[in-house]
């Protein structure tokens, strides 16, 4: 992973995205639609359920 890395699993049989971004200090950028960006790091990101 670098800087400005793009991560998407697709969520809920397909129908959209999960994406983050690679922030380059070891956390992710998580954009909430409507709400903010929101820090994240690959553990919880790695958690999230795939449907």
């Amino acid at each position: 992973m670098g800087t400005a890395d793009h991560l998407r699993v697709p969520r809920q049989q397909g129908i959209f995205l999960h994406r983050e971004i690679d922030v380059g200090d070891g956390s992710f950028a998580h954009y909430l639609e409507n709400q903010s960006i929101l820090p994240n790091t690959i553990k919880v990101f790695s958690s999230v359920k795939r449907t």
